[in-house]
């Protein structure tokens, strides 16, 4: 476990896991605070959600992801403009082997959600048919650093 910024895991995440194909945004608030976590699975967990926003868009598709401070929470948004999930469906989506892939296991966001919950967070997630889906990640903030700031 480390200090960490999530900001820089959120762009080498969509840098590594997005397409060419795709277009991906990125924006950070600036001074967001640091959060104890573990690179790797933290990683994962982002190009989980970027690769699921990928697949539910299409090849070409458009994401945003944005990284902001709620309170005493550090905030990871990803936004998809893909076929969006139906209302009754979206509590589901965390639940492990639920998928409406044809290839899919149903593990992917029951893993990140593992993830983010195993660091103190929590997931949450909107969507509309055919306009798209928002998913969340919320982690705690370090209180006494600050991204820019040695731990």
């Amino acid at each position: 476990m480390a200090a960490l910024d999530l900001g820089d895991i959120a762009r080498e995440a969509a840098r590594t896991s997005v397409p060419d194909s795709a277009t991906v945004q990125v924006e950070t608030a600036p001074d967001l605070p640091l959060v104890q976590g573990q690179q790797d699975a933290l990683h994962r967990a982002f190009a989980n959600v970027l690769i699921n926003a990928v697949e539910a868009c299409g090849a070409h598709a458009r994401l945003e992801v944005r990284v902001t401070r709620r309170h005493h929470d550090v905030v990871v948004a990803v936004r998809d403009h893909g076929c969006g999930i139906a209302a009754e469906r979206l509590p589901r989506i965390w639940d492990p082997y639920v998928t409406d892939k044809t290839a899919g296991t149903g593990l992917g966001l029951a893993i990140v959600k593992q993830t983010v919950m195993a660091h103190g967070g929590r997931v949450e997630a909107d969507s509309t048919p055919g306009e798209g889906t928002e998913v969340r990640l919320v982690f705690p903030a370090m209180s006494e650093h600050r991204v820019g700031e040695s731990a």
